[in-house]
């Protein structure tokens, strides 16, 4: 099977995928940012009871001039999940940290990727780079008008891997909503804890505001069909 490099793989959605594809044979180049988080995947794995024989791990900060992954040759696909992406922290003081890790380093491995000729790059962008649309569905004409930095980040990085692509880079952008599962605390979770715990749960505003939520394992599935359609 061939070798895929997921970054960010110990985010929530990174380390679903991690989980997704280690289950269907694949051979993972799983990436973090610091020795702790990939420590956590480590043990996150193991309680699913995934071995590891088929999972390389890689730390690495992508704005650094060196990088110590030795050989490129082999990953088909790289799967770029790592990303800053809180929109309530994306403030005037956290701006650099957004957009070094959205931006510039989405500039840094896209690049990396052209020159090293793997076969398909996946951009995880965000369904926020669409701001508040004036009408529903969206679509590809949908104009793109992020609200805030994460949103604006991403929609950035998104202009970078395009521009690649005049060079050669073969890449796809994916543009997830509101994705939930397993080992992550959102709306979907703290209603299932209050209703499980017969809590009272509050509703803000009057109850008619929609959101197009997904589950992980729908996305991972997705995943797989758009590198399918390159392999």
């Amino acid at each position: 099977m061939p070798n895929i490099l997921i970054t960010g793989a110990t985010g929530f959605i990174g380390s679903h995928l991690v989980k997704f594809f280690a289950k269907n044979n694949y051979h993972i180049i799983a990436h973090g940012s610091s020795a702790d988080s990939i420590s956590n995947l480590k043990e996150n794995l193991k309680t699913y009871n995934i071995g590891l024989e088929n999972i390389k791990f890689w730390q690495q900060n992508f704005l650094d001039k060196e990088w110590d992954y030795p050989d490129f040759s082999d990953i088909e696909t790289i799967i770029h999940c790592a990303a800053i992406t809180k929109v309530r922290e994306g403030t005037l003081e956290n701006y650099n940290k957004y957009f070094n890790m959205n931006v510039l380093a989405t500039k840094s491995l896209a690049r990396k990727a052209l020159e090293e000729k793997v076969k398909h790059f996946i951009y995880l962008s965000t369904g926020q780079v669409f701001g508040i649309p004036a009408s529903f569905p969206i679509t590809e004409a949908t104009p793109k008008n992020p609200i805030n930095l994460y949103g604006m980040t991403k929609l950035m990085g998104e202009k970078v891997v395009v521009s690649l692509g005049y060079y050669g880079l073969n890449y796809t952008i994916i543009r997830p909503f509101s994705i939930y599962g397993e080992d992550h605390h959102n709306i979907i979770s703290i209603i299932v804890d209050k209703l499980s715990n017969n809590e009272t749960v509050t509703i803000f505003g009057d109850g008619t505001q929609t959101r197009a939520y997904l589950h992980v394992s729908y996305f991972c599935s997705a995943v797989r069909l758009i590198n399918n359609n390159i392999e």
